[in-house]
């Protein structure tokens, strides 16, 4: 990698950072105002809830916003206008149908505080920031989100403290979501749906996203959406503490992410021209596990601190569950990696599945066999062991796919 374009990563990674991922600087200044407000148990619930939050924003977009960039990076304008036609279409469908179901839930005695979060979460993956991302336009990636990000932190700090009520960051979480996709659109032209040629597209939009989604699920269900899991088997103050070091180590693993999604425009373009190298492979997986491992041990060391600073003693024990859930950073951000920059750029979703299915397979083993009572700190070391099974099977699957690649290349050249 020469300079200058370690340099343009670097500026691009700070960039998304800021923009897509400035969730780490949120949840440092929110969650410690929410654990505060709330009890023990309330808070349980409100981890709940953001683990549908992002269960939500899968179920939109059906984890096709990667790959489609990829796409997108190879087709024309006019090819483009229609892609971006079609995806809306098909995200603007499964929003509808998941605002029926969540009506009908509600109508049957749901929760309507867990039925909120996860239309907030539909939402926010209706923007374009995929089409922004593709192209690499950073700066606007920052401005929506952080509109967004701005009304939210409006209301954790002038509503919650005055109406101490676990339904009160839903509300900041959808808000800001419609802002920022409002905005995403402003930035990339008003959006149009696909007209009733468009409709075999999204079939085929259909089943590309089958295999993505799922993955997406089963990869969240270990890893931001736990809690969801957990949530059927423990009891909420269990969750609670295990929420509050695990929200800050995944809003950790998601700063890592921007270097992740920094490279993937320069990687997509490379790909496009001389083709997948080991070269590449290599570079950006260990980009990944070098930051995931100073990032483990930063937080290993600062433990201490970080529950004085933000916790005082709203979540007793949060120390202990902190370190052993710091050491799923390294293989959280070799999985991001490759399935963004490996398998999505390939526009392969198989391979995600498979990683996704293992670790989610290990966990819930795990925690099948755990009694009700277990510690938060045992829960956390499921958590950690799913999560580097997941990353070997995907390393795996990568290096298989790459020696297939090259294989097929060595055949076919003169």
């Amino acid at each position: 990698m020469s300079l200058r374009s370690g340099a343009g990563l670097g500026r691009d990674a700070f960039l998304m950072t800021l923009g897509r991922y400035g969730q780490f600087g949120v949840t440092l200044i929110t969650l410690p105002i929410i654990a505060r407000s709330l009890s023990v148990a309330e808070f349980g619930v409100y981890a709940v809830g953001s683990g549908l939050y992002f269960l939500g924003s899968i179920f939109t977009d059906w984890g096709l916003s990667l790959p489609l960039g990829a796409k997108e990076r190879s087709i024309g304008e006019i090819e483009s206008r229609a892609l971006r036609g079609d995806f809306l279409t098909f995200r603007l469908i499964s929003v509808l149908l998941v605002v029926v179901i969540l009506g009908a839930t509600v109508v049957l005695g749901g929760s309507g505080v867990l039925a909120l979060a996860f239309l907030a979460g539909c939402v926010s993956s209706l923007g374009e920031e995929w089409l922004l991302t593709a192209r690499g336009k950073f700066l606007s990636i920052i401005y929506c989100q952080w509109v967004g990000r701005a009304f939210y932190l409006a209301v954790v700090f002038f509503v919650l403290p005055f109406r101490e009520s676990v339904v009160v960051p839903f509300i900041g979480l959808l808000g800001g979501a419609v802002l920022s996709t409002v905005l995403s659109w402003r930035s990339v032209g008003r959006p149009r749906v696909a007209d009733a040629s468009g409709y075999s597209a999204i079939w085929s939009l259909l089943r590309l996203g089958l295999p993505s989604v799922m993955a997406k699920v089963l990869t969240n269900m270990s890893g931001t959406s736990v809690s969801v899991l957990l949530s059927m088997k423990f009891p909420l103050q269990v969750i609670g503490v295990f929420s509050g070091s695990d929200r800050l180590v995944r809003a950790g693993v998601s700063a890592l992410d921007s270097v992740v999604v920094a490279q993937f425009p320069r990687i997509a373009s490379d790909v496009l021209v001389q083709g997948y190298s080991w070269k590449i492979f290599a570079r950006v997986c260990g980009l990944a596990l070098l930051c995931g491992t100073v990032a483990c041990g930063g937080l290993w060391a600062c433990a201490p601190l970080i529950e004085k600073l933000l916790y005082a003693d709203a979540l007793p024990g949060v120390v202990d569950v902190l370190r052993v859930a710091s050491f799923l950073i390294p293989a959280s951000a070799l999985v991001s990696t490759i399935n963004t920059n490996v398998f999505s750029v390939q526009q392969r979703t198989g391979p995600m599945l498979t990683s996704a299915a293992a670790a989610a397979a290990v966990l819930v083993g795990m925690l099948g066999f755990a009694p009700p009572s277990s510690s938060a700190v045992y829960v956390a070391g499921c958590v950690v062991v799913s999560e580097w099974c997941g990353a070997l099977v995907a390393l795996g699957l990568a290096i298989r796919s790459l020696r297939r690649y090259h294989a097929t290349s060595f055949v076919a050249s003169p």
